[in-house]
């Protein structure tokens, strides 16, 4: 991968395991992932071989990614919901359920997620349950607003497609 002073780096990494692995050459990808800088930094590189492995139900492959990735990072709860759809896809439903209390633990040891949105000139900060927040209907009718924004300039986009 050293030719014409090109030194791989880790977008090189990811972009081939993820064409690796979803050609369904999983044990490629392992490889290459194993002469990767970038495996012990990046668990992403085994995250991304771990969701071909569901594709592909290969149980084998698919825990010995999940193992790598969370051995780097032991709380990220996306390599753990993966690894459960990997056991569902093959019908061991019982560490699908050992997954599924554990990641419940994760869940509750971390800080919900907050959403930004300006309304006239001022950043209100909310979380998607949010009751409390004294101007949620103004944050609720400005995404919609913006959601039907999109909406439009979709449906532009395809017409201009489909005409073009």
């Amino acid at each position: 991968m050293n030719t014409d002073s090109i030194v791989p780096g880790f977008k090189h990494y990811t972009s081939m395991v993820s064409l690796l692995s979803r050609a369904c050459l999983l044990e490629e990808a392992v490889d290459l992932i194993d002469k990767s800088p970038s495996a012990k930094r990046y668990p992403e590189l085994w995250r991304i071989l771990l969701s071909s492995c569901v594709t592909f139900k290969d149980l084998s492959i698919g825990v010995h990614a999940a193992e790598q990735a969370l051995e780097q990072d032991p709380d990220d709860i996306s390599t753990h919901i993966v690894l459960s759809n990997l056991y569902a896809s093959v019908g061991k439903w019982d560490n699908v359920a050992a997954i599924r209390k554990r990641t419940r633990g994760l869940m509750f040891e971390k800080e919900p997620g907050l959403s930004w949105i300006e309304i006239k000139k001022m950043v209100h900060v909310f979380s998607a349950d949010d009751e409390c927040h004294t101007q949620i209907d103004d944050c609720r009718d400005e995404l919609l607003r913006i959601k039907g924004n999109m909406e439009l300039l979709d449906s532009c986009e395809n017409e201009l497609l489909s005409n073009g």
